[in-house]
């Protein structure tokens, strides 16, 4: 995490991931080999809550999934008022999925359900960083994948503020705040070729990485499955793979 983060905060701002496993030390000893991450343990007071740091950073953490929850990532976006953003989800279409619930030091948080039920962490730091949205080894883009866009366009408008724009050729919303991008929007489709409605609301979670094929190979040698094959865009290098215990997440190297 990086205190530089804090000058640009502003609601919908995604500032944290985390992944919710069935064994966090596996997930951790995972993670561990794809990226180039040390772990902390908060401790028992935390629920061994782990966090993933590079260079001195916090990046992501590992949790022990809640009965009910699915494995894998989810996004946390930045609220002023995390009561009030609850109370919003609801009005908006939406639901709550955790109440809203402190975390000493840490700060306030909460998960909502979006309008499509994609579930979307909030937070309100009382304090601690947030991550850099230009860090290394850690999320640099988050995506909203959706069953109808203009759903979701204005759930995340009412809800959080966020202005979008549209990608030329594409059924693409950017989410934005002033000349910042909080991420976007895309009607959902695994490796861009299934229908909508064959994957599920979710936000998906971009990690740099300097060698994307690197990763996908160590991706596959290791349980997991590569859905999209490496690929330069405009954006970077890019793939999409899920992880041996069949998360989704995406790797990119962003352009010089």
């Amino acid at each position: 995490m990086s205190t530089d983060a804090m000058s640009d905060l502003f609601p919908g701002r995604p500032v944290w991931v985390d992944y919710a496993a069935d064994d966090p030390k596996a997930a951790q000893e995972w993670y561990g080999g794809l990226m180039p991450w040390e772990f902390e343990s908060s401790g028992p007071e935390y629920g061994n809550y782990i966090r993933a740091r590079f260079e001195g950073d916090d990046v992501a953490g590992i949790f022990q999934r809640p009965e009910g929850a699915p494995v894998g990532w989810t996004v946390y976006l930045h609220s002023d008022d995390v009561q009030e953003t609850c109370r919003k989800a609801v009005e908006f279409g939406g639901g709550v999925a955790a109440e809203p619930f402190d975390v000493p030091m840490v700060g306030e948080m909460a998960v909502i359900l979006d309008s499509n039920f994609a579930a979307t962490g909030i937070w309100k730091t009382s304090g601690m960083p947030v991550i850099d949205l230009q860090q290394r080894y850690g999320s640099v883009w988050w995506e909203n994948w959706s069953t109808n866009t203009a759903r979701a366009e204005q759930f995340y408008r009412e809800v959080f503020g966020l202005a979008t724009s549209d990608m030329e050729g594409m059924d693409y919303k950017v989410l934005e705040h002033g000349d910042l991008a909080a991420g976007g929007v895309q009607v959902g489709a695994l490796g861009g070729m299934q229908e909508p409605t064959q994957a599920p609301p979710i936000w998906a979670v971009y990690f740099s990485t300097h060698d994307v094929d690197a990763a996908c190979a160590y991706t596959a040698s290791n349980g997991g499955r590569i859905e999209r094959e490496p690929e330069d865009t405009p954006f970077g290098r890019m793939a999409e793979c899920f992880d041996a215990f069949g998360a989704l997440f995406k790797v990119m190297t962003p352009p010089m």
